[in-house]
């Protein structure tokens, strides 16, 4: 019996084997078109994925060209001024917003008042075009601020705008310390720029320049504040250094022949934005469609290296040549130097901070108690760190204002106020 049963569990098992077999063969079959059907599924998911993420990046690539900001692109906006129906154009833009769309409405808007400016002299045969730079409307009632090179030895300037009009120019003044000049055409009524305050700039911010460079008439050019209150020396008649050239007419190295070449120009603003000869006199933009600056003078030994007079500056100068024909441009009257640990060490100071008098000449210095190797710490309760930036701030004051000094002498901290004189420019 027991070997009966043994048999019978032995064939049960082996039946049992053998019908499990046969239920995974079945079962392998049946799993065979579902393995199929999982890659089918799986490739046509990857396929719509990849169309998916190629229109996705299509879609915002398009998005980002036409619609640079999530925010509305602001309107130009015209301030009308008090005394004429001319108004300032400037860019609402409280946002601060940066877009290809705002620096096209203040190019298209600004260039309407940027003018190229033609410089005539007399010869043998008459009247001559001696070249052309650039220069802007600064007031409804015709004022045009431009570069003292441009207009410099004219014996008649045109002024021709973007709309083809042309007009006979009457020089109002230049300065050739600031390089800044001021016109004036017969007409009322125009839009003009307004001039920012440029203490306001800041390194890195987006600028935009518009002048008539080597004949191509209206450009614009891009860039940022790459520096501020460099100190720039200009080349002179008898000698042209190979790294500056001024050149207002597009035709060759023009040599400058102003007094400038004898005073460093102080607060100047450097920028990458391309400038080439032609854009003398040209604004310097901000993206409120404001001057921070005049375009002047580029550095030919590298690349991207262009200065603008400031606008603070520009302010002062048109002023004064509007109401006196001349600028007086205010001076301590004495020789400075920058401080740092050599400088200090050298001349035995007991400070490497501020400003090192290195001369006083006789003048209002000397006769306010100012004397050799006296460091300069501040003016006004203003810190200086720089001769330039001490240079700019006393030439944004008038002949005959007083001014409180902070100096170390000898390790002692003293007050001394001087009066302000008359800058020379031989």
């Amino acid at each position: 019996m027991e070997e009966i049963d043994r048999k019978e569990e032995q064939t049960e098992t082996m039946d049992g084997i053998f019908h499990t077999g046969s239920d995974e063969q079945k079962r392998s079959k049946a799993a065979k078109p579902t393995r199929q059907n999982k890659a089918v599924l799986i490739a046509v998911c990857t396929l719509l994925f990849f169309i998916g993420s190629t229109m996705g990046s299509l879609f915002t690539v398009y998005w980002l060209s036409y619609k640079p900001s999530f925010l509305p692109v602001p309107p130009v906006i015209k301030n009308i001024e008090s005394n004429g129906t001319g108004s300032v154009i400037q860019v609402k833009n409280p946002n601060k917003i940066q877009s290809e769309d705002l620096i096209v409405q203040i190019s298209e808007a600004a260039s309407q008042v940027v003018v190229k400016i033609e410089n005539y002299q007399s010869s043998r045969k008459g009247l001559v075009n001696a070249g052309y730079g650039s220069g802007f409307v600064v007031s409804s009632d015709g004022y045009i601020i431009t570069n003292n090179h441009v207009v410099e030895d004219a014996d008649a300037l045109d002024v021709i705008f973007k709309n083809g009009k042309k007009f006979e120019a009457k020089l109002i003044g230049s300065d050739p310390i600031s390089d800044i000049a001021v016109i004036q055409i017969k007409a009322k009524d125009l839009d003009y720029l307004k001039l920012a305050n440029s203490d306001e700039i800041s390194v890195g911010q987006t600028v935009i320049a518009i002048g008539n460079p080597l004949g191509y008439g209206t450009t614009v050019t891009t860039g940022v504040v790459s520096g501020i209150q460099r100190e720039v020396s200009p080349p002179s008649t008898k000698d042209i250094p190979d790294t500056f050239y001024f050149d207002p007419f597009g035709g060759g190295i023009q040599q400058q022949t102003t007094t400038s070449a004898k005073i460093p120009m102080v607060g100047i603003i450097q920028t990458d934005a391309a400038i080439n000869p032609g854009n003398s006199g040209g604004p310097l933009l901000n993206l409120n469609g404001e001057v921070i600056g005049v375009n002047f003078m580029i550095d030919s030994s590298g690349q991207g290296i262009g200065f603008a007079v400031s606008s603070n500056t520009v302010q002062k100068v048109k002023a004064d040549l509007i109401e006196y024909g001349r600028v007086s441009w205010a001076s301590l009257g004495v020789v400075i130097t920058g401080n740092s640990e050599e400088v200090a060490y050298e001349l035995e100071l007991k400070t490497s901070e501020g400003i090192v008098v290195m001369e006083v000449p006789a003048g209002k210095a000397r006769e306010a108690g100012i004397k050799k190797n006296d460091v300069i710490l501040g003016i006004e309760g203003k810190p200086m760190q720089s001769p330039e930036e001490f240079i700019t701030y006393i030439r944004s004051k008038n002949v005959g204002d007083k001014v409180k000094l902070s100096i170390n002498r000898a390790g002692k901290t003293m007050e001394i106020e001087v009066e302000l004189q008359e800058l020379s420019g031989k």
